[in-house]
């Protein structure tokens, strides 16, 4: 009777470990800090907090035409 072996298994799975590990590296090389903005609520003594994240306003007229744009945060 053979037994299976499983020393290239093991092996494959050292890889796909070190293969997750270098993509957590590079995400997180690729991170993108974004400001977190205390806003005041009026009236009161308390605050708001909100991570502020890229975001694009437009007004358009209906041919398509751009009248007004706004971008908050650079992308």
């Amino acid at each position: 009777m053979d037994l299976p072996t499983y020393a290239n298994k093991s092996s494959g799975v050292d890889e796909n470990m070190e293969k997750k590990g270098k993509k957590k590296d590079d995400a997180i090389k690729n991170l993108t800090e974004y400001p977190l903005v205390r806003f005041s609520i009026p009236g009161t003594t308390q605050h708001r907090e909100m991570l502020v994240q890229p975001d694009i306003w437009k007004v358009e007229h209906p041919d398509g035409e751009v009248q007004a744009s706004r971008s908050q945060v650079k992308y």
